[in-house]
């Protein structure tokens, strides 16, 4: 994700207007959240009301770890209510829009994708799936690509328009509870880069594990606290705003969210590991104001990183031990048992 990248799928004007409405959000005479909009939270995994750590704050928004159970969420938040006005009258959040359409940006999505289909279909013997919070529908594509009967919904028009009239994709304008699925009637269903939005996303989880057939999974995707980038980058890395990302899972907490809402999780395994951000950091550069470049690290790690089948390398391993950006999971129906609450 250098440079070019980032001009290419306008990021960095994504990231100048979001950077505007959190500032919005905060008291200047406190530099944290304006208290009449927010609300202190329990901790979403273990209900954990007061052991928690505080890691930083990211423009006013503090991060905190549950001493219990080890998750990582922005407390306090934005109240629901409010965050729910928020994200629709957001030019940030239409702007990411812009991102996602991006022919670099969709390229990238795609093979991602098709890495989780590779694993989805061995997994499941279904080829119908429902995409919640399917944005524009880059999933939807690679679905249809493989020959699967998929639809989605999400609750931007915008990314709805385009995934219909652009892309001719089945894709409905709003939220799950609107479309009256039936219990267990569902085979596949899929949410990426959902969960980390929601405060409380053990609900929503609930909820679709009620609509899933018997033999039914759902493919989870959420960015990965533990990714080479965030632990080195901390508060520095943009995964952490405050507002649009309030949950920020690893492997170990997303086994256990899946687990307390009846999940038994058949595969997990983070993806696309990012280096770039990280050499940059070490040479003392901004990480996201540029390309890759290994000019002034250490000659012998220079040399490694240079070595494209070397870095391909260190990227797979990356990967394989869970620092990838992000975190794909696979689950089913727990039998007989019932979420807890």
């Amino acid at each position: 994700m250098d440079l070019n990248f980032t001009v290419a799928t306008k990021r960095d004007i994504y990231r100048r207007q979001l950077e505007k409405e959190l500032a919005e959000l905060v008291d200047p005479k406190t530099n944290r959240l304006k208290s009449e909009i927010s609300e202190y939270v329990a901790c979403p995994l273990c209900g954990e009301d007061d052991e928690h750590t505080e890691l930083f704050v990211v423009k006013g928004y503090p991060h905190v770890r549950c001493k219990k159970c080890g998750l990582v969420f922005v407390n306090p938040q934005v109240k629901e209510e409010k965050l729910h006005e928020l994200y629709e009258n957001s030019k940030a959040n239409d702007l990411w829009l812009d991102v996602l359409m991006s022919s670099t940006e969709s390229k990238a999505r795609y093979e991602l994708y098709e890495r989780y289909f590779e694993e989805l279909e061995k997994n499941t013997a279904h080829r119908t799936l429902m995409d919640v919070g399917c944005s524009i529908g880059d999933l939807l594509v690679v679905a249809k690509r493989r020959s699967w009967r998929a639809q989605g919904f999400d609750l931007s028009k915008k990314a709805v328009d385009f995934a219909r009239n652009t892309r001719g994709l089945n894709v409905h304008l709003g939220k799950l509870e609107d479309f009256g699925f039936k219990a267990n009637s569902l085979p596949v269903i899929t949410l990426t880069g959902v969960l980390e939005h929601l405060n409380r996303p053990r609900e929503i989880l609930y909820r679709i594990r009620n609509l899933l057939s018997a033999d039914g999974v759902i493919l989870v995707q959420v960015p990965n606290l533990q990714s080479l980038h965030n632990m080195v980058l901390h508060e520095k890395s943009t995964s952490f705003d405050g507002r649009n990302h309030l949950i920020f899972f690893n492997p170990t907490t997303l086994r256990k969210m899946l687990s307390s809402a009846g999940y038994e999780v058949k595969y997990i395994r983070t993806y696309q590991a990012v280096t770039h951000l990280v050499c940059r950091y070490l040479q003392y550069y901004d990480p996201y104001q540029g390309g890759a470049d290994f000019s002034f690290l250490p000659a012998k790690v220079r040399s490694w990183l240079e070595d494209g089948t070397k870095h391909n390398q260190l990227i797979q391993w990356l990967e394989e031990m869970d620092m990838g950006r992000c975190i794909m999971a696979i689950a089913a129906k727990q039998k007989n048992r019932e979420a807890k609450t």
